[in-house]
């Protein structure tokens, strides 16, 4: 299924509940320049997005984030190979002229990219994530869409609000530097279809042009940083290795001091709570984080910045958790070692990389409960 971003990635993905998070009103970056005269004189690698209703650009962040930027730039300079999801041929040309805005959703995000402009496009071929600490989802930010982990392809979003639900789950891969304007005045206009998303009018993006001002951009080759791909794997893979040996030694560690439960969980808690335990049906308030056993980090409430609230033992999440909370107070914060039976099991859950047969390890602080 081509990407799109997750409209419930606000949800805990823990939960059948969807929560969206938005802050109460969206506001331009502080990057947009009056100009685009201005917003190009810095050294940089630059979109420009010339549609029907005006236009605006994106400095490219080619540096932190260099494959992704090399498909972009690779297929909108007709420099990488495509698919043609018409002929199924691999051609070169410039992939993004007169491809349509196909989806706007006020307040979060501008969609385009698709080249079915349904949202089920994309260039035939898929590309590995690339997640960067100081590139977050502010407004004005352009980023990748995805279906899951590794499958970038063509389609990307521009964001129109605060969306950290959003980070570590799409590569930021730019920032809107002029015309943010436009955006908000798109994201303005009667949409409809399915989902009512989609612009009733036609958005058009005429051109997408690549402006390249010093050195650094100058020298620049999108289809040389697109290759680096497998390095780049390569090298996450010896880093991922050491981070298992180190997180499985402390891992270990702490359990000494746990317990076990009937169901074969593993808990040991770090911080002690007061007051009663919740009954099946209280609503509790819980902030988490989820790693996979060798570390990886798949899901965070924190990184949201906000806490996940849910029915307990009414099985609107994964069994594990429903059996651990119903054992916790107010206040308490454990490690948690859920077994693949009590988790995904062999399904797995792919849009979160957690693959069949996941052990998966949780830190839980119960905040609140709500008496049913």
């Amino acid at each position: 299924m081509t990407p799109k971003p997750h409209l419930k990635q606000g949800v805990a993905l823990l939960a059948c509940l969807s929560i969206l998070v938005l802050s109460t009103a969206s506001r331009g970056p502080e990057t947009d320049a009056t100009t685009l005269e201005a917003a190009l004189a810095a050294d940089g690698l630059y979109a420009i997005f010339e549609t029907n209703f005006g236009r605006f650009a994106c400095a490219l962040e080619f540096e932190k984030t260099p494959v992704t930027v090399g498909s972009f730039v690779g297929l909108a300079e007709g420099k990488i190979q495509f698919r043609d999801p018409r002929t199924q041929e691999w051609v070169r040309r410039p992939f993004y002229d007169g491809l349509r805005i196909h989806r706007v959703v006020k307040d979060f995000v501008i969609q385009g990219g698709d080249p079915l402009g349904d949202g089920t496009g994309g260039p035939g071929y898929e590309f590995i994530d690339e997640f960067h600490p100081e590139l977050k989802h502010e407004p004005g930010v352009l980023s990748m869409v995805n279906s899951g982990p590794g499958t970038n392809g063509s389609q990307f979003f521009i964001t129109l609000n605060r969306l950290p639900h959003l980070n570590n789950h799409h590569t930021v891969f730019g920032k809107v530097v002029f015309g943010f304007d436009v955006l908000e005045r798109l994201s303005e206009l009667p949409t409809g279809g399915p989902s009512n998303t989609a612009p009733i009018q036609e958005i058009v993006m005429t051109r997408v042009k690549i402006f390249r001002r010093g050195a650094a951009a100058e020298a620049f080759d999108p289809q040389a940083a697109f290759e680096i791909q497998d390095e780049v794997l390569a090298q996450r893979e010896v880093e991922r290795r050491a981070l298992a040996a180190r997180f499985q030694a402390q891992l270990e560690r702490q359990l000494r001091d746990g317990d076990v439960m009937a169901s074969g969980i593993r808990y040991v808690v770090q911080e002690a709570g007061e007051g009663s335990l919740p009954e099946a049906g209280d609503i509790v308030t819980v902030h988490y984080v989820g790693y996979l056993d060798d570390g990886t980090q798949f899901d965070s409430s924190y990184d949201r910045e906000a806490p996940f609230r849910f029915s307990v033992g009414s099985g609107l999440v994964i069994k594990g958790w429903d059996e651990v909370l119903i054992t916790m107070r107010s206040g308490e914060k454990r490690r948690v070692v859920i077994p693949p039976a009590m988790a995904y099991g062999e399904r797995g859950h792919k849009r979160f990389g957690i693959p069949p047969d996941a052990t998966l390890i949780f830190d839980v602080k119960l905040i609140e409960i709500l008496r049913h």
